[in-house]
């Protein structure tokens, strides 16, 4: 079930008009049923793969808060590890690393037949798979006490605002509002009606109309000479209102039950540096990068943080799907932002030397420029393609946007664009998310315009990206 269809519309009107009747000892209940239904609505079956990582780490975090051992607590946690891991590399890289080791075994001189499995890559097992194992961390860690009631930690497992994309929420903020009254204040109702219609507005309106722009160059045979630029910049759009569309419309929902989830978005266009990028784009992503794989290992190994980002960003790259254009995506972030390290006192420098402003736009031409070649490689079928098309983007040629529909299709990315750039703009200057507040009659008539452009100008149901992850 995706929220750009009916299914969900109808779901959500049954899922609310129960919920607001149910005394406060059921709600909770309800939410769980309702999450599993969500979830189970795409494919039944692979419930049992979230029933699995919920009732492991539910005990085996007990386990290791009882424990006094220290070997004892790494073996539990080894085993929620294992089972968390052991799944996720199941299910979504063993073909990809099978076929991968066969491939190079084959370039010398060994002919061997990959055996594939073909399994169907289950919904969101990305997300909910990492935001069990930072739970079962904490617990280790002694961040957070173990959840002893099994209701309240399945519900955090399987959440269904954020269940198949995010974002991957802290049992630390997530955790304590399922023992509140779980009903909205009007701050959080309005909060909410803005995050969904914006949401709506970003994923229907924006990325759903720019998808054919980019479809037709990525997944072309043809020439696309001149054609990748347009491409490209539409992808950038495209798959920020697609994920940041999600990531609002799953925290508007929230917003209704009374629940607030993490930001995962905070201007991300507007950053003048490719480390200040990542902070603002993904944002609980990189956090949790930051926190069980960067921090630990710099820990360890202090004189080798250039490897620690290069290895941080490898796995963030390779966590968005097994295909070796996300592994060049996480290096090449890695090495940007690597070399922002190293640099860090020349760039300190500069600064003094140039003036804050220019020094910024020159970071935020930089960081954009790093993304757009980044997001080159994440839309490419292949490396192969990948560094044909960044050839293309390079060579600044624009001779395929010569017919008249090139020339429409380019024209609302650039409107487009705008758009976001107006958006996050706004939002900086304000320092907050939202547009509205509400304490004026014209943000209502501006709320409606959005509704409106929704519902007009919405195109056909597209898939979420961030799905396939």
């Amino acid at each position: 079930m995706i929220f750009n269809s009916y299914d969900f519309l109808l779901f959500a009107l049954v899922f609310f008009a129960v919920f607001f009747v149910l005394p406060k000892k059921l709600k909770l209940p309800f939410i769980l049923f309702s999450s599993y239904f969500f979830y189970g609505w795409w494919n039944v079956k692979f419930l049992s793969l979230i029933l699995i990582s919920t009732v492991v780490d539910f005990f085996v975090s007990q386990k290791i808060e009882d424990s006094e051992d220290p070997k004892t607590k790494k073996i539990f946690l080894w085993i929620s590890l294992a089972v968390n891991l052991g799944i996720l590399g199941l299910f979504k890289y063993y073909d990809f690393f099978t076929e991968s080791f066969a491939d190079v075994l084959n370039l010398v001189g060994m002919n061997v037949e990959p055996v594939l499995l073909g399994l169907i890559l289950p919904l969101g097992i990305s997300f909910y798979t990492f935001q069990t194992i930072g739970y079962t961390l904490d617990v280790c860690k002694g961040k957070i006490k173990a959840e002893r009631r099994f209701l309240n930690f399945a519900v955090f497992v399987s959440y269904f605002p954020q269940l198949v994309a995010g974002p991957i929420e802290r049992a630390k903020n997530l955790l304590p509002q399922f023992d509140s009254a779980m009903k909205p204040t009007g701050q959080q109702f309005r909060e909410g009606l803005w995050l969904i219609a914006w949401g709506f507005f970003l994923k229907v309106v924006i990325a759903d109309n720019l998808a054919s722009v980019v479809t037709d160059t990525y997944n072309s045979t043809r020439d696309t000479t001149g054609m990748v630029w347009m491409a490209t910049l539409a992808f950038i759009i495209q798959i920020y209102g697609d994920f940041a569309g999600y990531s609002k419309i799953a925290r508007g929902v929230s917003k209704f039950l009374g629940i607030d989830l993490i930001q995962n978005f905070q201007q991300p266009y507007l950053a003048t540096s490719v480390s200040d990028l990542w902070r603002r784009w993904h944002m609980s992503l990189s956090v949790w990068a930051n926190d069980y794989i960067f921090f630990p290992y710099v820990f360890k190994h202090k004189n080798r943080v250039v490897f620690g980002l290069l290895l941080t960003f490898v796995i963030i790259g390779v966590w968005h799907g097994a295909n070796w254009t996300f592994f060049v995506f996480g290096l090449w972030h890695g090495s940007m932002i690597a070399l922002e390290h190293v640099t860090l006192k020349k760039r300190r420098k500069l600064m003094k030397k140039v003036g804050n402003l220019p020094f910024k736009m020159g970071g935020w031409a930089f960081a954009m420029f790093v993304w757009i070649v980044g997001c080159i490689f994440f839309r490419s079928q292949n490396v192969s393609q990948g560094f044909s098309f960044l050839k293309e983007f390079l060579t600044f040629d624009f001779s395929g946007l010569s017919n008249a529909n090139a020339q429409i299709n380019f024209f609302w990315t650039i409107v487009f664009l705008l758009i976001i750039f107006i958006q996050n703009a706004i939002c900086r200057y304000k320092k907050t998310e939202y547009m509205l507040s509400f304490k004026k009659g014209y943000h209502y008539l501006f709320l409606f315009t959005i509704l409106g452009f929704i519902f007009l100008f919405g195109a056909q149901t597209e898939d979420f990206i961030y799905f396939q992850f």
